[in-house]
């Protein structure tokens, strides 16, 4: 068992996925950690029982219109793609495709992260795009390790709405900076 756990241990992918989850994972129970140790009680109500209990026992899915001020599901992926960039998005896509074809690998895990977490959010807590952000790190990882196989002509291709893409959102960064008003999101509840 100790020489099939360095066997495995041993791929790069492989090393490279479960530095990233576990990353993920430490810095999410850093904020669950800072969450206890500064207000217990408020930490709990808030994040436990608002965010993860109340939401899947009745989340209210709201799939197409709006409800108050919150927007819809497909709403949220409007928006999304909005404050993404459409290039980035279709390079994760793309991507995508290349991750269903190796669900066996770190590619399938990194697809799989994609697709569990916006999921998750989409159905339980689709009122803000915040809450999306925790599959970018494993998109991010998705599109690095597909463009890495690309040759040729296509490589330049997805490389160049990479770059323009992060680009877009550079500068978007700097303008939202200057002005708070810039990105105008669903207000929050």
């Amino acid at each position: 068992m100790l020489e099939a756990l360095r066997a495995i241990f041993s791929r790069t992918d492989v090393l490279a996925v479960v530095v990233i989850v576990g990353a993920f994972f430490l810095g999410w129970l850093s904020y669950v950690a800072y969450g206890l140790a500064i207000e217990p009680e408020a930490f709990i109500r808030d994040h436990i029982q608002q965010h993860i209990t109340e939401r899947v026992n009745n989340s209210g899915i709201n799939w197409l219109g709006n409800e108050h001020w919150y927007p819809s599901v497909f709403g949220l992926w409007v928006e999304f793609i909005d404050h993404t960039g459409p290039l980035i998005i279709a390079a994760g896509v793309l991507a995508g495709f290349f991750g269903i074809a190796r669900l066996r690998g770190a590619p399938g895990l990194f697809f799989l992260w994609c697709v569990l977490a916006a999921v998750a959010f989409s159905l339980v807590d689709w009122r803000h795009t915040k809450h999306l952000a925790h599959f970018l790190p494993a998109l991010a990882a998705l599109i690095a390790v597909y463009w890495s196989t690309l040759e040729g002509r296509m490589r330049w291709i997805v490389g160049g709405a990479i770059v323009a893409g992060v680009a877009w959102n550079v500068v978007r960064i700097i303008l939202t900076m200057q002005d708070f008003t810039y990105i105008d999101p669903t207000p929050i509840w």
